[in-house]
């Protein structure tokens, strides 16, 4: 239904209301590709104001729709404010629920330039992750589960992902709570790069695998959060601040990922006191390796593709160092020997011996 009323005709000056059970994205706007099921918003509704300036016409709107999907993605409570020419288009604000979270927005569209050029604010509370590749990017084999916080800015230009992807430019940041790594069990491969350590026992390192199966035993690794600042330029994300943390081990780190799958990370991993000395029972040198809080504390770097990742260590830097400290244990241990001895000498030195009085109780 479309309901219009002109209060003038020139310059024009209208105000119109449109209402529908249903609107199917294509009426408006073509997608490059396909969505993999129909894209429909569901009892819609558009208010607006069309305002005529010499050869340029203004429109304001609001549009809502309780429920639809786009982008292979149901959504529920959609509103959006815009204003626009034929020349920009500029979204107010935009909010709707979505994968169990909310999404909201801002943005301006350039559709007459070449190419189409944007820029967009973002703000995603509690948008559950792992419906997101089940739902939009299924050709993505998903690599880690949670909800995601995100504010981000972004801007860009072209028609299809090829041709916006390396113009994309940005920042913010970004949380993942109550989450998990997948296909990649950080503390196992921790374990897995001493196993490489000359001093180092595989089969008192098993022992403790089979002693912590839920630490070590998981293909994945789970955590409480997962923080950082985003940085999006020349086909990747980067962050100079990461930090995961769960109440058995924490990483902090930084380096890229590629829009391509890749990835270049270097981290250090911080292991529980309780979990270090679970180590450090079957395997005392790594004691050498541990910081003055009593934590393992490892340097690694994270290679290779998104899923599957490699996990290295510096294992000539490890050993070095195990070895650095054992010699210096050892000459603390001695010098404290050689000092406890001298103390010894000292207290008993100068101490006057006392003479032996005669046995008089058999004299005659």
């Amino acid at each position: 239904n479309i309901g219009a009323e002109i209060t003038r005709f020139q310059p024009l000056k209208a105000n119109y209301t449109i209402t529908a059970p249903e609107a199917h994205r294509t009426d408006f706007h073509t997608p490059p590709k396909p969505s993999p099921r129909p894209e429909i918003l569901r009892d819609v509704r558009i208010e607006g104001r069309l305002r005529q300036d010499g050869e340029v016409i203004h429109h304001t709107g609001t549009a809502t729709s309780p429920a639809g999907s786009v982008a292979n993605i149901d959504y529920s409570n959609m509103s959006a404010s815009l204003l626009s020419t034929q020349n920009e288009v500029k979204i107010e604000k935009f909010t709707a629920n979505a994968l169990g979270g909310t999404v909201e927005g801002s943005g301006v569209f350039l559709p007459a330039a070449e190419p189409p050029a944007f820029e967009m604010t973002t703000r995603v509370r509690r948008v559950n992750l792992a419906e997101y590749f089940t739902y939009k990017v299924k050709s993505l084999p998903k690599f880690i589960e949670g909800s995601i916080d995100l504010d981000l800015e972004l801007n860009g230009s072209g028609k299809e992902w090829e041709q916006i992807s390396p113009t994309l430019n940005g920042g913010g940041a970004g949380a993942v709570l109550q989450g998990s790594l997948l296909n990649v069990n950080v503390a196992n491969e921790l374990l897995n790069g001493l196993q490489q350590l000359p001093m180092v026992d595989q089969n008192s390192l098993n022992n403790v695998r089979n002693k912590n199966p839920k630490l070590f035993s998981s293909n994945n690794t789970f955590f409480k959060d997962l923080r950082g600042d985003l940085r999006i330029e020349n086909g990747r994300v980067q962050s100079k601040g990461l930090i995961l943390r769960s109440d058995d081990i924490s990483i902090s780190g930084a380096g890229w990922v590629s829009f391509d799958r890749e990835k270049n990370l270097t981290a250090t991993i911080l292991l529980s006191p309780q979990n270090t000395q679970k180590i450090i029972n079957e395997v005392s040198v790594v004691k050498y390796l541990a910081n003055d809080s009593g934590q393992l504390e490892i340097p690694i770097s994270l290679s290779g593709l998104l899923v599957n990742p490699s996990v290295l260590l510096d294992v000539d830097a490890l050993s070095k160092k195990i070895q650095a400290s054992a010699l210096d244990a050892g000459v603390d241990a001695l010098k404290g020997e050689v000092e406890d001895q001298v103390k010894d000498f000292l207290k008993g030195f100068g101490k006057k011996k006392s003479t032996a009085k005669p046995d008089t109780s058999q004299a005659p």
